[in-house]
């Protein structure tokens, strides 16, 4: 599953893409402190859950 979140990594070549939205996800994701996770989907496909932290009411 980590391997998805590489630069360039494409499940399946017959889509179109770069490989690089995850990627670009992942570290977003990291540079908020916050953490993702990746389920499988009854059915095909995939669920992505991201976590943040909560902010505290001073630095909204």
């Amino acid at each position: 599953r980590v391997k998805i979140f590489r630069r360039f990594v494409r499940s399946d070549r017959k889509v179109g893409g770069t490989g690089l939205g995850l990627s670009i996800v992942q570290r977003t994701v990291d540079a908020h402190g916050g953490e993702i996770d990746v389920d499988d989907t009854p059915g095909g496909g995939a669920t992505f859950i991201m976590r943040f932290p909560a902010l505290d009411s001073g630095n909204a």
